[in-house]
Formats: C-alpha cells, sequence, structure tokens
C-alpha cells in the first residue's frame, strides 16, 4: 500500500479527517470506498495496516508470519459495528496454534498489539507481551494435544479476550501499568476539570512514542481549554479531536564514584524514572586529576596554579579553575555528544548528586509539560530546579524565562533535536565549569532559556569532589 494512501486512511480512521475533506481532495468515489472497506466485518487488513502505522511498525501486507517486518510483532485488529451483536472487548485469536507455534512464540519474545474499532474508526490499541498469555494458551493445548503436536492437529482457534471496565476513568486507569497503552482516545467528561483529570491518569499509561488523543476538540470550550494547557498546544489537530505522541526520553546521569554516598542517593533517586518510561544511561567519568588545559579555555588566566580550588574574589561566583572543573565540563560535554537523535525525543541529564526533591509522578508530569513548552516557544534549554537568574520573567504557573545566566546546572532538559546547535557551540564557545559554560552559551548566543518555578530537583548534601568541601543547603 502507497503511504500517502495508508496515512489518508490512518487520519480517517482516528477521526482527524472529515468525510468533507476526504471528498472536496479525492472525490465522492474514494470515500465510498474508504467507508465500505475500512467497516467491512469480513476484511481487516485495512485495520492491520492502521494499527501497524499507528505503533510505529512497518507493515509486512501478509497473513503469514509476524506482521512487522523488522520486529517479532503480532497485530490484532476488531471491528464492531453499530447496532450490531459484537461487543468491543478486546479480542484476538491465535488460528492452528501447536505446541511449536507457542514455544517459537515464547522464545522470540513476540508483542501483541490489541486494536479496537468501531464503525471503522480506531478507539484504542493495547500493548501485551505473547509470554503473558503462555499460561492461557498452554491450557488450550494441553486440553487439545495432551500428547504433544500430533500430524493435522491444531488447537483451532487460540482466542484471548479482556473484559470491558465498567467504571469511572480515574478508576479504570488504575488497572492498567505505566507504558501499557500504544494508542488511547479520552471521550468521557467534557469540562475542563474532567478532561485534566483524564490526561493526567491516563497520560503515564501510554509507551513513549504512543499516542494520547481526545475526542470533541474546538466543540467543548474546556476540552479545549484543557488540552492547549497540559500540551501548550503542541498537537495534531484533527476534526474535532487532538492527538499527541508521547515524547521519548534519555537520561544521562553524570557520575564520578558511584559508590560514593553522595551519588548512591543520586542513582537511587534517578532510577525510578525508568518505571515512567525513560531510558536511564549513566555516563562514569573519574576525576580529572591532572591540571586544567589552558587551551580552548575561557578564561586560562584563572587556572589554579596549585590544582586547588578557591574563591577568586570574594562573593562574586567565580573560583579557580582545576582539573576538575575541567572534568566536570567533560562530562556536560559528553551528557550533549552522545545524545541519541534517532530513538529519542528529548535528554534529561542530572549530575552526579542530583535528586528528585518532589514526587515521582508530580515531576515525571513537569518533565513533559517542559518538553511541550520547549516546542511552542523553541527553547533549547529548560532547568527543572528554580534556577536563580539576574532576571526572571514569568511564563505561567510552572515555568519562567531568564536571563542569560542561571546559577547551577545540576538537573536540566534538552530537545535532540537541537543536537546541532548545541555541536555547534561547543566549538564556538570554550570551556568553562558546567553552569559558567552555559552561561557563556546564551550570552554569546541569544536564545530563550527556561527554568521551572518550583525545585523539582535538588543537589544532595555532603562532600563534593570538585569544590573539595562539604555542601549543606539551608
Amino acid at each position: 500500500m502507497k503511504e500517502e494512501l495508508l496515512n489518508l486512511i490512518v487520519l480517517y480512521s482516528k477521526g482527524e479527517l472529515s468525510k468533507e475533506n476526504i471528498i472536496q481532495a479525492y472525490g465522492q468515489m474514494m470515500m465510498d470506498l474508504l467507508e465500505v472497506y475500512i467497516n467491512d466485518s469480513n476484511s481487516s487488513t485495512l485495520r492491520e495496516a492502521i494499527t501497524c502505522k499507528v505503533v510505529g511498525l512497518e507493515s509486512t501486507g501478509k497473513k503469514l508470519g509476524y506482521d512487522s517486518k523488522l520486529t517479532n510483532e503480532e497485530v490484532k485488529p476488531r471491528n464492531v459495528q453499530t447496532g450490531g451483536k459484537k461487543v468491543l472487548d478486546a479480542w484476538g485469536n491465535y488460528s492452528d496454534l501447536t505446541h511449536r507455534r507457542h514455544n517459537k512464540y515464547i522464545n522470540d519474545k513476540v508483542v501483541i498489539h490489541i486494536s479496537g474499532f468501531v464503525d471503522g474508526f480506531l478507539m484504542y490499541v493495547l500493548k501485551i507481551n505473547y509470554e503473558d498469555l503462555a499460561g492461557y494458551f498452554q491450557v488450550m493445548l494441553d486440553r487439545d494435544l495432551p500428547n504433544g503436536d500430533q500430524k493435522n492437529k491444531y488447537v483451532r482457534t487460540a482466542y484471548f479476550t479482556f473484559n470491558v471496565i465498567k467504571d469511572t476513568s480515574h478508576n479504570a486507569a488504575n488497572q492498567f501499568s505505566n507504558g501499557s497503552i500504544n494508542y488511547i482516545m479520552l471521550d468521557a467528561g467534557h469540562s475542563y476539570e474532567s478532561l485534566m483529570e483524564d490526561i493526567k491518569v491516563w497520560y503515564n499509561k501510554v509507551t513513549p512514542g504512543g499516542i494520547i488523543s481526545g475526542d470533541d476538540y474546538g466543540v467543548f470550550g474546556g476540552v479545549t481549554q484543557a488540552a492547549d494547557e497540559f500540551f501548550y498546544g503542541q498537537f495534531h489537530k484533527g476534526f474535532r479531536s487532538f492527538a499527541r505522541k508521547k515524547p521519548r526520553i534519555q537520561i544521562k546521569h553524570m557520575l564520578t564514584r558511584p559508590d560514593d554516598m553522595r551519588e548512591r542517593v543520586s542513582i537511587q533517586s534517578i532510577k525510578q524514572l525508568e518505571k515512567y518510561g525513560m531510558y536511564y544511561e549513566p555516563i562514569v567519568n573519574e576525576p580529572y586529576e591532572g591540571f586544567a588545559p589552558a587551551e580552548n579555555c575561557r578564561r586560562p588566566e584563572h587556572i589554579s596554579k596549585d590544582n586547588k580550588p578557591g574563591e577568586l574574589y570574594p562573593g562574586a561566583g567565580l573560583g579557580w579553575m582545576t582539573g576538575r572543573h575541567y572534568g566536570c565540563y567533560l562530562a556536560h560535554r559528553m551528557a550533549l555528544e552522545t545524545m541519541d537523535t534517532e530513538n529519542f525525543d528529548y535528554t534529561l541529564v542530572f549530575e552526579a548528586d542530583a535528586f528528585i526533591y518532589t514526587g515521582l509522578e508530580e515531576f515525571v508530569e513537569i518533565v513533559h509539560r517542559a518538553c511541550f513548552l520547549s516546542e511552542r516557544d523553541n527553547v533549547p534549554f529548560i532547568s527543572l530546579a528554580n534556577n536563580p537568574s539576574r532576571n526572571k520573567e514569568k511564563i505561567d504557573e510552572l515555568f519562567s524565562k531568564t536571563a542569560a545566566n542561571q546559577d547551577l546546572a545540576h538537573c536540566y532538559l534538552i530537545p535532540n533535536r537541537e543536537k546541532q546547535w548545541w555541536m555547534d557551540r561547543l566549538k564556538d564557545c570554550g570551556w568553562d565549569v558546567g553552569d559558567l559554560w552555559y552561561n557563556h552559551v546564551f550570552a554569546n548566543n541569544p536564545r530563550p532559556r527556561y527554568t521551572t518555578n518550583k525545585m523539582y530537583s535538588k543537589q544532595a548534601e555532603g562532600f563534593s569532589l570538585l569544590d573539595l568541601t562539604i555542601k549543606t543547603w539551608s
């Protein structure tokens, strides 16, 4: 199937393209064909293609074998028609299952994407591992093939189904684990408060790269306000709907001595974000014990002669630069250089002593809200620690725009789309200790720089390997 046609079918199925739009662009005949085949009770080819497209798989278009060309993944679409006898109940099946096929699916770690349609319109996509259903299928195999595989004998229809949850949206969300949903359509209460609560309770259930969408955008004022506010307007606007891809976030945790107490506290705190689909990657650099190099240094006259830290001018905030300060710069540099632009959309950078200072879900929410705001205002750096600055201009209750300078750089978000801009800054901005280097970057390359209005991350107290002193915070 050609990509243009598949994109058209997907947009229509998700309610993001109206009949009128299709008729105007492609004619009534195209609309008639689409309505017939997308809702046909006997043909699932289009619905399989739609499901593959939505979850990011390259479809084989074949009935045999896995549905994805590159991975061991299957799609199981189900369509019900208004007024019909069938109920949309997350149902799927495997035909002609054998012990051999069953064991192969377990060994291949097959992932199943279960999609539900009403009259050809996509309602949801759920993701489950085949292994999670293995015990259920094994009972059927042991019943029908108790002596193992036999020629021309199979479990003709190894089906599975999920119960319809008749409950409030909030209670229903508690029955799903984080990252278990590829696509969800929110269409419950239409007040601002109802949709905002629905977004917050369902958002973490969506897998990174998955889609969270909602109906009646532009129809009800409360729906429109809540969607615009949470996502900062950064979503696809369809026909009376909105749809947003959940950002894929990688974590760069800059460590020097992972067995040090401060760093152990930091690791334990930050690794919790893996529960919310963020990819944790520690970067371990031993302390740089040599003298700081004068080459490409922004202020070589401030390099310490005895390689010991100390204040240059009391109260000025500048200190002598040592080899360890250079090591700090190298760690931040490596975090920027190793950003993965292919598999992730944003990079969350933590210094070795940083820890999460708020509730975990509150922190996760502010990180994602920062992603959306970064897109709206084209911001290449957002701190998550209410960083001090010479000047702050409030954006809203959550964020402020700062001057070029910000004190500290222990927790910040970088959009991966800006990687080339940062690589250019590494070339044209001389090195300095972490936070001062960033200040130099924005002073000489003016762009918006934001921070949160609340301290979501803090630095652990204790002995600082950088400054060789005990750090405490009031």
